[in-house]
């Protein structure tokens, strides 16, 4: 998944089942960081974002 422009207002969990999450988003701060989830935020985190897969990679740049 990609993005159009750079968000700058943005909260995001993303999950997969066989632990292989990769996200690239400049200026992320993320409070969760593990091979399987990624949870974080850019700005004020006001808008939002949720992927989950139970069966395949997930790649968000």
């Amino acid at each position: 998944m990609t993005h159009g422009a750079m968000p700058d207002n943005l909260s995001c969990h993303i999950s997969s089942g066989p632990d292989d999450v990769t996200v690239q988003l400049k200026n992320a701060e993320f409070s969760t960081d593990t091979d399987g989830c990624r949870d974080g935020s850019i700005g004020k985190g006001e808008n939002s974002l949720s992927i989950m897969s139970n069966s395949g990679t997930v790649i968000v740049k």
